[in-house]
Formats: C-alpha cells, structure tokens, sequence
C-alpha cells in the first residue's frame, strides 16, 4: 500500500534546488509558503499474516426512520401506548394476586381472665392463677380446647367501655381548658374594671383642674 503527501505540491526547478541549500537551517514557520521544499513518495508494507482481509463499511443505524416521528403527535401517542400497557399489566398483576381476607376469633375465656387481671394491674393473682392453670390443663381435668369463648356481646361491652373511658378523658381536658379560658376571663375583666377606674378619675381631675384655671 503506498501513500503520498498531496499538499502544497509545485514544480521544483534547479534554481530552487540551489536556493534551498544556500538557506539556513532554521526556517520561519510564518513565510513557510515562500521556501521551497520536496515531495517524496513513502511506502508502507502491511504486516504478512497470510491473511487477506476483507474491509466492509458498517452501516450507521438511524435512531428515527422519518424525520417526522420528532413531532409532537408522535410523542404524545408514545406515552399514551405506555400509559396503556403499565395499565394492562397492572390489572393483570391484580388478578392474579389473591386478596388476603381478615377473620375476628372470638376471646377465649382463659385470655379473658388473663387480659382482665393485667389490665387491673392483680399480679400476684394473676401469678396463682397461671399456675392452676397450667396444673389443671397438664393433668387434663381441664381441656384448653372446650373451655368455650366468649360471647360477642363482651367483647362488644368492652369496647364501648373502652370508647367511653376515651371520651371521659377527652371531655374532662376539655373542662379544664374551659376552666383556665374563664379563669382569663375573670382576670382580664378585673384589669379593665381597674384602667376604667383610673381613667375616670384621672378624667374628673381634669375637670376639676379646668374649672380651677376658669376661675
């Protein structure tokens, strides 16, 4: 394969010979195009594998088949199709994922017990009571499984107890709230019973003083 230099190529005569070997070594970079100079041929030899190859062009991939997909109405119709697809796959996955369902278990009469001496704060019974039954359901005199659960009518007792307890709290930091607003009140109207004293006498000294300059 051989590759020449192209550029800047004029016809070279002896004069110009003689005139390059007279000038100086250093030559000017700003008047290069005043000295003359030669064009010589190079050659490169490609390295022998044994192997000739073969040189194709790569085909540049366009990103867009027409110019007009950069339009608005393009890109709004592409989000409109993906909006649609994550809708399908959305209620696909939903159909498919079962829904959980919650089941309420009446109270056992044991958690009962139990739950009713913490919440009254009987430790000790609480302690004797643990062990009884943990005697009697080992020696199998009482069996865990039949001793019943509670009615829903107790459990919905107790809610409401629970409920009424929240609105007993709720309606006695009410009261007291009322009681410091009145206790304010009060106050406040004893400061203006006082500045409507003190402006009324300061008032009449006035007058007085007004009738004494008068006469």
């Amino acid at each position: 394969m051989a590759t020449m230099a192209a550029t800047n190529v004029r016809d070279v005569g002896p004069k110009d010979v003689q005139a390059c070997n007279n000038t100086s070594t250093r030559i000017d970079l700003a008047n290069i195009a005043d000295v003359p100079y030669y064009v010589e041929k190079r050659y490169v030899r490609a390295v022998d594998n044994g192997e000739e190859f073969q040189y194709e062009e790569v085909p540049i991939e366009e990103f867009y088949d027409d110019d007009k997909e950069d339009t608005l109405d393009a890109l709004i119709r592409n989000v409109k199709d993906q909006q649609r697809e994550s809708q399908v796959i959305t209620t696909s996955t939903s159909a498919t994922v079962p829904r959980g369902t919650l089941t309420t278990q009446p109270e056992a009469v044991d958690d009962f017990v139990r739950n009713f001496l913490v919440r009254m704060g009987m430790k000790k019974t609480m302690q004797q009571f643990q062990i009884e039954w943990h005697n009697l359901s080992s020696s199998g005199r009482i069996k865990t499984n039949e001793c019943g659960y509670l009615p829903d009518v107790v459990k919905h007792n107790e809610e409401l107890s629970e409920k009424m307890k929240l609105l007993e709290s709720e309606v006695d930091r009410y009261r007291k709230s009322a009681e410091k607003a009145r206790e304010e009140f009060v106050k406040m109207k004893k400061e203006r019973d006082y500045h409507r004293q003190h402006h009324n006498r300061i008032a009449q000294e006035k007058n007085n003083l007004v009738t004494f300059v008068k006469r």
